[in-house]
């Protein structure tokens, strides 16, 4: 008999679980709940690299689809009750529990939580992070889903009474991530640019934040005052970074409206803390269409974001700041105005810096609700709110500080419906 026949039968599990091609065929047999599929991974080296092939293979492109269904009170046993929904969501035509659907959003924390639990010191965890997000995995755009409205996760430390008060009256709000993780995965990954997509609120309502019981991970919050957000390591710099509020709320506002809000905790001050997490080159700000404050005079907005975005005297660095809608007429003109002016008459945040109007104009259109000729009853109630399509005519202008090769474009939108400035406005 030959030996690696005998082999074969001494430990046929072994010659099984080594076998790229039966293990294969066990991961496509599996359900497609990834947290079920991950535990897969810790089997053997070869269930791992199988894993990877497969998750690479069938999570290129996703297509993700809800039906909605019914939500009804479901009493148990006299004591407790809770909601049940029945409605549905497919990926890749496979249907998944909303309650697993997480998963795929919030891989930052998981894979927090689950090295915390297998490690005692600082050392161990990262270096479990780093087995955990394997190298053979090449990224060139991260994409970071940050929610600004998230339940604060529950100590089972507390007592008993200020768990209930958590469970009856959660305290929502922009919860930390574990930041050696978003670190581990730009170096393994080679990653070049990121993207933070800021949604007010989404289907994950409580944070899993186990992992912050212990100190082993630095805990990042884009609301913490950017003074004490250390410095990353130049060997994590990459090329660029997209701040995309399409979907965003508070950071929307924070930023749009940062004269107002410099004073509270928050998003103001976004632009600084984003360059000291990630070290880049280039900077985007893309704002939403759906402008949440009418009544902002483009001066107070500009010269705010102005001060942000120059408060650390940045150098070698372009910023993009796109889509700022335009409420009042004539606003358009404030950079033109800026520069006929002598350096000693403006603002001093724009010191140093020339200014200039590019000559191509941007064509735009999108639809939003009407609010022609309703009540504010009608309003309140939803009520006669037709979708109307707006068009927009964008110009764009640019900022150069040629000592320190600092370079901030801007782009603004108008349109004929913009409030004339002698309207008197009731806020």
């Amino acid at each position: 008999m030959e030996e690696e026949q005998s082999l074969v039968l001494k430990f046929p599990f072994s010659a099984v679980f080594n076998n790229l091609d039966i293990v294969e065929k066990i991961l496509e047999g599996v359900t497609d709940d990834i947290r079920s599929n991950m535990e897969l991974r810790l089997v053997n080296r070869m269930f791992r690299d199988a894993y990877h092939v497969n998750l690479r293979r069938t999570h290129r492109n996703l297509k993700i689809e809800y039906i909605k269904g019914r939500t009804y009170w479901h009493q148990n046993n006299g004591l407790k009750g809770e909601f049940i929904t029945t409605d549905r969501i497919y990926i890749n035509q496979c249907r998944f529990n909303i309650s697993n659907l997480n998963n795929y959003f919030h891989l930052l924390d998981d894979i927090a939580n689950v090295c915390v639990q297998s490690t005692q010191s600082k050392d161990d965890c990262l270096n479990a992070v780093s087995d955990l997000i394997p190298s053979n995995i090449s990224c060139e755009t991260l994409i970071l889903k940050i929610s600004e409205q998230r339940n604060e996760w529950i100590n089972p430390g507390m007592d008993n009474e200020m768990q209930e008060r958590l469970r009856r009256w959660p305290i929502a709000d922009h919860q930390p991530m574990p930041r050696e993780v978003i670190e581990v995965m730009l170096k393994q990954w080679n990653v070049q640019s990121v993207v933070l997509k800021f949604v007010y609120k989404h289907h994950r309502k409580e944070h899993a934040g186990e992992w912050t019981r212990k100190d082993l991970f630095t805990k990042l919050c884009f609301k913490d005052p950017y003074v004490i957000i250390k410095k990353s390591d130049p060997k994590f710099k990459i090329k660029e970074v997209l701040v995309d509020l399409t979907d965003s709320l508070e950071c929307n506002v924070h930023l749009a409206k940062s004269h107002v809000y410099s004073v509270f905790p928050g998003y103001a001050d976004l632009p600084s803390k984003i360059r000291r997490v990630f070290l880049n080159d280039k900077l985007k700000i893309l704002f939403s269409h759906y402008r949440t404050d009418r009544y902002s005079k483009i001066s107070s907005v500009v010269d705010s974001l102005m001060e942000r975005i120059d408060a650390e005297a940045p150098r070698n660095l372009e910023v993009e700041i796109m889509n700022l809608y335009l409420s009042w007429k004539n606003d358009i003109d404030y950079f033109d105005e800026l520069s006929k002016k002598e350096p000693d008459e403006r603002p001093a945040v724009y010191n140093g810096f020339f200014i200039s109007k590019l000559p191509n104009r941007i064509n735009i259109s999108h639809k939003t609700l009407s609010r022609k000729d309703q009540s504010l009853v009608q309003i309140l109630k939803n009520e006669k709110q037709p979708f109307v399509k707006e068009e927009w005519v964008g110009r764009r202008f640019q900022l150069i500080n040629e000592a320190r090769n600092c370079i901030i474009n801007w782009t603004m939108f108008e349109n004929d419906h913009l409030l004339d400035k002698n309207r008197r406005v009731y806020i």
